[in-house]
């Protein structure tokens, strides 16, 4: 519904619909599956027992949630910095440091990882239908260019 200055609530004609790549139209199962893989591979990094990766994702976690507070407040960041700082972030959680060449491996293992999306259930139909009803499809995405 639109407001129009003089006339009250009128209905707008719907000529497209844009959808969240991520998430909305792919799922990000696969990538959230392989996470225990991922905090096995780090703490091999960090020479670490690796049997056991309760703490390892523990501090995945933490260091994720920290990144992100210091990346999300800025106006632009890239997703590597965010990767990279997790996984530094995680490594001090640890009490270990993650080399620079490590930070870099670990953005390139995460980004790999977002690479498995599969689509949601019913995704080509709804898409099908839209297109049938004569609606333009787009999607859009916060994902970097290097991404």
């Amino acid at each position: 519904m639109l407001g129009v200055p003089g006339k009250g609530l009128t209905m707008a004609t719907t000529r497209a619909v844009i959808f969240d790549f991520g998430g909305t139209l792919f799922s990000y199962e696969n990538a959230i599956r392989s996470r225990e893989e991922r905090a096995r591979t780090l703490a091999q990094w960090l020479s670490l027992d690796d049997d056991d990766v309760t703490p390892v994702l523990a501090a995945l976690r933490s260091g994720t949630m920290h990144a992100m507070g210091k990346h999300f407040p800025q106006a632009f960041y890239l997703h590597r910095d965010l990767f990279a700082d997790a996984g530094r972030f995680a490594a001090e959680a640890l009490g270990k440091t993650l080399s620079p060449e490590l930070a870099a491996a670990w953005v390139e293992l995460v980004s790999s990882s977002l690479l498995d999306l599969t689509p949601r259930p019913g995704l080509h139909e709804v898409l099908r239908e839209l297109r049938a009803r004569g609606l333009h499809v787009g999607s859009a995405s916060n994902a970097d260019a290097d991404d």
